[in-house]
């Protein structure tokens, strides 16, 4: 996942919001001739704020500042990445950018974590039912708290790029999502 952002500065409201509508189509159309689909790109906030500066000790309406906050979602393809990261260094945008990496089927990560922590129970409850010469019968009750499961990785690499530099490809490799849950099980116990 690629977030950006993009913004534009200027005394006039409506010259502002243009000036950022031009930049994220050109953005758009950078990335289109990289070979990503500009419909990929979603935004995720917009704002339009005054901007205020300091002089001698009191604050100056500096402008209207728009803001456009964007993601787009990328397979793990370090060769498509570059080619999109390229796009946005040459497209005169101004846009920062931040890079993540998160779980794409989040539902079926989140089934696969439970079944992984109902095995573990189950693993876990045999080992102390066998030791004390028992073996375990029906289950009475599952109990389930919901928690946070983060879906992302830590991994972040920002930047901001601007005019036609020579950008050297990151060499990134998206770091394991690490995570647990927890499920309660009570059984029936059936002695020898």
């Amino acid at each position: 996942m690629v977030s950006f952002a993009i913004s534009a500065l200027n005394h006039e409201y409506s010259a502002a919001i243009e000036e950022l509508n031009e930049r994220v189509a050109t953005l758009r159309e950078r990335l289109n001739g990289a070979g990503v689909d500009p419909k990929q790109l979603k935004t995720t906030r917009f704002g339009v704020d005054a901007d205020y500066r300091t002089v001698n000790k009191k604050s100056v309406f500096n402008g209207w500042l728009a803001h456009h906050g964007m993601r787009l979602e990328l397979p793990v393809d370090r060769d498509q990445l570059n080619r999109a990261l390229e796009a946005v260094a040459v497209s005169g945008t101004q846009a920062k950018f931040s890079i993540g990496f998160e779980v794409r089927d989040q539902a079926g990560f989140r089934e696969a974590l439970l079944a992984d922590a109902m095995r573990s129970a189950r693993r876990n409850a045999e080992a102390i039912v066998s030791a004390a010469g028992c073996r375990l019968g029906k289950v009475v009750s599952i109990e389930y708290g919901w928690s946070e499961i983060r879906f992302s990785s830590s991994i972040d690499y920002a930047r901001e790029v601007s005019g036609p530099c020579a950008m050297a490809s990151p060499d990134i490799e998206p770091e394991d999502v690490d995570a647990q849950d927890s499920v309660t099980v009570v059984w029936q116990l059936i002695e020898g």
